[in-house]
């Protein structure tokens, strides 16, 4: 794995992010998630800066003794074993150009000469300070570094405060533990204090073998001959690169990415606000679809709806061999007119636009975004915007119904018993006639007219048949499935953009994973400190 084009693809990924999540940080979550990914973003642009080293732990612990001895200055950084919270400033060992590459304020911090180029050490006030200023410098000189140095005794290696200011950051940095005044501890051995330490160590999540062991020290920093301070004092300066300095640098730079996603559950609670925005509008639908069904069910529409679908039929009939009953359909076409198709979309429409539910719909869906602090258009909810159906979805379902009807193979029967009395009364009719024209007697005119009326009336019945047929048929069509697609703009824009967030958010955790977890099988666990895997 490139590590540099892994690091660069994971920036700019994050960047992207922020982006997606300026038009909604209005809520709290995505307004985190975009300046916590912009603040790691603007840290990961500084292309030179030096790897820094904190040194952090309660009053009375020695880590100030410890600093002037890394320094090799006497007093570089003053400690009273009487005062608590005596480190009140910051003490930094840096050289010129590494001074000007800090990323955090350091204007009343304490200088000394730099001990290796690229790399600072600093130290920091004491984490069980009484003073909030002290704390909260401490708090951001930590926040800003890529190595932390724990240091503790033997009567403070159970104080609860610094426990939880290692729990909080064990996750977001590489360490070095350390239990000064080794020789202040009774009845026990520095091997004992050892696996105490490892022991809570472990508890707190850290994976310590053979080989990672070697990140834990027990000293005491006052004695001049300690060969684990100078095992200690070694292994946090010799041996550094650039290169390798830089990767610890990427590594800090992901752990913070991480944090922003998984240690804040700005992740979890951005998908939580997803579904839940998804779960409104299927709620949303399912009662828009309600609101349609009552409109299309109601005695009204169907009435309308029939009427065309009857106009529609006379239409199909028009184009059919109807034999006798044709003059009957022909009449009830041209008096009926065309098809109303125009006036059925009107009064769908104008249905829907009245509709209080409909309107309740609205200003339920802006009112829970309001609720979600998502943001809404200033227009929403006072006018009922929708997308429009089109008449075209009713004609098309009656047209092809309509042929439907007359193409069936009983329509066609009812065609033929419609037209059998009309047919034989007519060929008897011309049977008669053909007799009386071959015995030359002429026939009555009374004949003639009550064979016309006769004629005439033996269409009816047929006629009738076809139209209850007809009728029976209209009453069996089912409206088309006109599933109401409201627009609710605001809604769907704010399921889009968070749709989006959640995707690229998770690209952009699993890429960070796959990346730490790679550097860990990089960079020794012991030499270079104890990371913790990312899961």
């Amino acid at each position: 794995m490139n590590l540099d084009l892994s690091f660069e693809l994971i920036r700019s990924k994050s960047q992207k992010i922020a982006e997606l999540c300026k038009p909604l940080e209005s809520n709290d979550s995505l307004f985190a998630l975009r300046r916590g990914l912009n603040e790691v973003s603007q840290i990961s642009e500084l292309e030179e800066r030096p790897l820094i080293i904190t040194l952090m732990g309660g009053s009375g612990v020695g880590k100030s003794y410890i600093f002037s001895r890394l320094c090799g200055c006497e007093n570089a950084s003053p400690s009273s074993p009487s005062v608590r919270g005596f480190t009140k400033e910051l003490y930094i060992a840096a050289s010129e150009k590494d001074r000007k590459l800090l990323t955090f304020k350091a204007d009343k911090a304490n200088w000394l000469p730099g001990l290796i180029p690229n790399l600072v050490l600093i130290d920091t006030p004491d984490l069980d300070s009484i003073h909030e200023n002290n704390l909260a410098l401490a708090d951001e000189t930590i926040a800003n570094s890529d190595i932390l140095v724990a240091v503790t005794t033997p009567d403070k290696r159970a104080d609860f405060i610094i426990h939880r200011k290692i729990l909080d950051w064990s996750a977001r940095k590489r360490w070095f533990f350390i239990m000064n005044k080794a020789d202040t501890a009774e009845d026990t051995t520095p091997d004992a204090l050892r696996a105490d330490l490892i022991g809570r160590l472990k508890d707190m999540g850290f994976q310590i073998n053979d080989s990672s062991k070697n990140a834990v020290f027990v000293f005491s920093a006052n004695d001049e001959k300690s060969e684990e301070f100078k095992k200690f004092s070694e292994m946090l300066f010799t041996g550094r690169n650039v290169l390798q300095n830089r990767i610890l640098q990427q590594e800090d730079i992901l752990r913070k990415y991480w944090h922003v996603l998984n240690a804040l559950e700005l992740q979890e609670k951005i998908q939580e606000l997803y579904v839940s925005l998804k779960d409104r509008k299927a709620k949303l639908s399912e009662k828009t679809n309600q609101i349609e069904d009552r409109i299309v069910s109601s005695s009204y529409f169907s009435s309308v709806l029939s009427d065309n679908l009857r106009k529609a039929v006379y239409k199909e009939l028009a184009d059919k061999t109807l034999g006798f009953v044709y003059p009957y359909f022909a009449f009830l076409r041209l008096m009926s007119g065309k098809e109303s198709l125009t006036a059925l979309d009107f009064i769908y429409s104008k249905s829907l636009t009245d509709s209080a539910d409909i309107s309740e719909c609205y200003a339920d869906e802006r009112r829970y975004l309001e609720d979600k602090s998502l943001p809404v258009s200033s227009t929403g909810g006072k006018e009922v915007s929708r997308q429009r159906i089109s008449a075209n979805v009713f004609n098309d379902s009656i047209a092809e119904y309509a042929k439907e009807i007359s193409q069936r193979k009983l329509f066609s029967f009812n065609i033929f018993v419609a037209n059998l009395l009309p047919f034989l009364l007519l060929l008897w009719s011309l049977y008669v006639l053909f007799s009386s024209w071959i015995e030359k007697t002429w026939l009555s005119s009374d004949f003639i007219y009550h064979t016309a009326l006769l004629l005439i009336l033996s269409t009816i019945p047929g006629y009738l048949r076809l139209s209850s047929y007809i009728k029976n048929r209209i009453k069996e069509f089912e409206p088309p499935e006109t599933t109401i697609k409201l627009a609710m703009p605001d809604l769907d824009r704010n399921i889009e953009s968070l749709e989006a967030v959640v995707r690229e958010s998770s690209e952009l955790n699993k890429k960070v994973k796959e990346t730490l977890n790679e550097i860990r099988t990089k960079v020794p666990q012991g030499s270079s400190g104890l990371s913790l895997p990312a899961d």
